[in-house]
């Protein structure tokens, strides 16, 4: 399995319905993200006004947040990611210097 990065992304008025230019249930929360590269990503937990949302019980709803990341988020959590990438490679080069 290819390593991953894992993140927390927060997102607010995020519509899970749309239709055209209208868009409407704005949502709150955030979702536990893990992001394999290239632009690959898979969301592994989802939290809406600091409840979590299990896949199991509720589908159709975890589906829906799923689908309106995928299409309102997705630049924004690729660039999240390329932020804390950077920001661990910077970590472990400055690990690397003082052990040495």
């Amino acid at each position: 399995m290819a390593a991953c990065t894992q993140i927390t992304y927060r997102f607010e008025d995020l519509p899970l319905i749309s239709c055209g230019n209208n868009q409407g249930l704005l949502a709150f929360g955030k979702a536990d993200i893990a992001h394999y590269g290239d632009g690959e990503w898979y969301v592994r937990a989802v939290w809406l006004d600091g409840i979590e949302i299990e896949r199991a019980a509720m589908p159709w709803l975890y589906d829906k947040v799923v689908l309106a990341l995928e299409e309102h988020c997705a630049d924004h959590i690729n660039e999240t990611v390329a932020l804390e990438d950077e920001g661990t490679a910077a970590r472990l080069r400055a690990y690397t210097r003082s052990a040495a």
